[in-house]
Formats: structure tokens, sequence, C-alpha cells
């Protein structure tokens, strides 16, 4: 008897050191299969890449770090000043192990522009795809101007110089030929490139015929738009024309071209006090951007922070949405992040553009 019983005992340690052993244990509710960084009990760092120190997004960046680490119990957040988009989506390109914890500034033109491998990315070759829009933080349309009252429609730039961007076959340098093509009067047009202010000041002092002036939403309610310190100082200095940018132009291009090119009616006085009409500009949507690859419980970690916490991010920064206009991205749904989606679907919120 005493031999059965130790028969069996053996025969029972066997089993647990060479069946059991054999097998893979199954995953703990803390050690999900999908690893770490789908693990919402272990921290998770990720870094939010803006601008250079001194633009409204580099306070935006840092803001929405603070916000993030005083929210969440195990995502951390580092804001750290980058440079533009086309640095921020290379260098993931480059280093891959940031693709899971990098939020970055991006508009909506930055993916279309790596798939064309348009300025920056002439030698760049990935699926830009991949890049996707998180949330919305403001936008920036481009419009044009004149100090010559009689250049009043786009035919009038003919034999004329006008000033598009700082670069030549940059994003927006290629999106205002694409137009000016549409017109009929890209071969007519004299293109030179410098930089806002100098830009400004050539205007002003008839070196150039037009050029191009950016602006900011500043109160979506309101309809009101911020002009950029340069047309601010111009406006001071010499009587500003506005010159309209047809609709029909704008979408030709972006049905030809595949580029998110919208165009806005900006209202009366938004140029300068001589502009007594709406005024059709180039609109360019601004946002928070994410690899693919970031995971799901990250983004929504990231979303569900700052829709509720919207009032506490408009104390860091004027380039804030409301909780019904996170996704106005300018963006089909196919360029959002799949979390992000789902998130947006879940609240109501509509995939759209201003």
């Amino acid at each position: 008897m005493k031999r059965k019983v130790m028969l069996l005992l053996i025969l029972s340690i066997a089993v647990c050191l060479f069946g059991v052993g054999c097998s893979e244990p199954a995953p703990s509710a803390l050690e999900p299969e999908a690893g770490n960084e789908a693990n919402p009990q272990k921290p998770y760092e990720i870094q939010i890449v803006s601008l250079p120190m001194g633009y409204e997004i580099y306070n935006a960046g840092i803001g929405l770090a603070e916000i993030i680490n005083k929210n969440s119990t195990w995502l951390k957040a580092v804001g750290v000043e980058g440079k533009n988009p086309t640095v921020s989506t290379k260098t993931l390109i480059a280093e891959p192990n940031k693709k899971k914890n990098t939020i970055f500034f991006m508009d909506a033109y930055t993916p279309w522009a790596g798939q064309n491998k348009i300025g920056g990315y002439a030698d760049v070759n990935y699926d830009f795809s991949k890049f996707r829009g998180l949330y919305t933080l403001t936008c920036g349309p481009n419009a044009l101007i004149v100090v010559d009252p009689n250049i009043k429609t786009l035919q009038d730039l003919k034999g004329k110089t006008f000033v598009p961007a700082s670069t030549p076959n940059s994003e927006i340098d290629v999106i205002y030929q694409g137009i000016f093509e549409e017109a009929g009067i890209l071969d007519d047009v004299n293109i030179e490139y410098m930089n806002p202010p100098s830009a400004a000041e050539a205007l002003r002092d008839g070196k150039v015929d037009a050029i191009m002036v950016s602006l900011s939403l500043s109160d979506l309610e309101k309809n009101e738009w911020l002009p950029s310190p340069s047309l601010v100082e111009l406006v001071a200095m010499a009587d500003v024309y506005p010159l309209s940018i047809p609709a029909e132009h704008i979408n030709a291009f972006a049905q030809k071209s595949g580029c998110p090119a919208i165009p806005l009616d900006l209202p009366p006085g938004t140029i300068s006090p001589l502009q007594t009409e709406p005024l059709g500009a180039l609109n360019k949507h601004l946002m928070w951007g994410v690899h693919v690859d970031m995971p799901d419980n990250v983004v929504n970690e990231i979303l569900s922070i700052v829709y509720e916490n919207m009032e506490e991010l408009k104390k860091c920064t004027t380039n804030v949405p409301t909780q019904e206009t996170m996704a106005t991205m300018g963006f089909p749904e196919e360029l959002v992040h799949p979390a992000a989606v789902q998130f947006y679907k879940k609240h109501n919120i509509p995939i759209t553009s201003y």
C-alpha cells in the first residue's frame, strides 16, 4: 500500500514538472500578451514634439504634457522642442523605436507631401499614410494680398511677381503653383521666394506685386481670425487689399493631386479695413499627429484626458478645440488613428473640416 502511495506521489510530481512545465503559463491580467505598452497598470512614457520655443504650438505641447501628467496614473509625458513636421516625421522613420510613444505637430499637408516626395521628402521612401491625425489644434489659412488696387483677380497677376513661400518646391509652393495652373496663369507669373517679413517689406516697397500671408483661427463661434505679425505690421504702414482665390481652382487642384487643400471664406475686415467682401483663401488644418503604431490604449487615454480638460488646456494656449471640434482635422477617416476614430464615434464627434 505504501508503495502504491509513493508511486502515485512520484507520478504527480512528474506531471507537474514535465506536463505543466512544458507549456506556456497563461498571461495574467497585469501582463497581457500585447506587452507593456498595452498595460494601463504600468507606466508608459511619451514625448510631445512641437515647434521651436516662442511658437504658440510649443506652449500647446508643454501644456498638453502637464495636463496628461496631472490626470493619468500611468501615462507620463514630456514636452520636447521640435523644428517642423518634416523633421519630426523623418526622425520617426529613422528611429522606429519612437513610433509608439511620440506625438508630434503636423498639418494636413504632411502625409500628402511625404507620399509625393515634395520638399524635404524628396529622398524619402516611406508609406506616409502611417502618419495619422490625433486631434486638431486649429487651422491656419493662407491668403493673398496686394497693395495695388488695380490687381483684383488672379488673372491680373499675369506679368506680375508673386511670393508664395520662403522655400522653392515646398508644400505651399507646389500647392500655389497647382492653383495658378488651374487658373491658367502659372506660365505668366514670376515667382520669387522670401521669408514672411522680407516679403511684406518687398510688397510695401513695390518690389513684388502679391504675397501670401498666414492667419490662424482665434474664435470659431465668432468667426474671428488672427493675422500674422508681418501682416499686422504691413497693414499699419500701407494700404493692403485682398486678392481672392476662387474655390473652384483650389478644388480642381485638390481633386487632381490628392492634396487636402480646402477653400475657406474669410469674413470682411479680416485682412485689413479695405477688405469689404468675404475673401476666398486656402485653408490648412493644424493638429497633433501620431504614427499608426502608437498603442490604442495610449491614444484613448490621451484623447480622454483632452476631452475632459479643455478648459484647463485653454490656460496654456489659445490653440485648443472644443469637445465638438476635436476631430476637425481636414482628414478622411482613414488618415486618423484607428483608436481615435473609435473615440470620436463613441462621443459622436464628427471627423470633418473647418
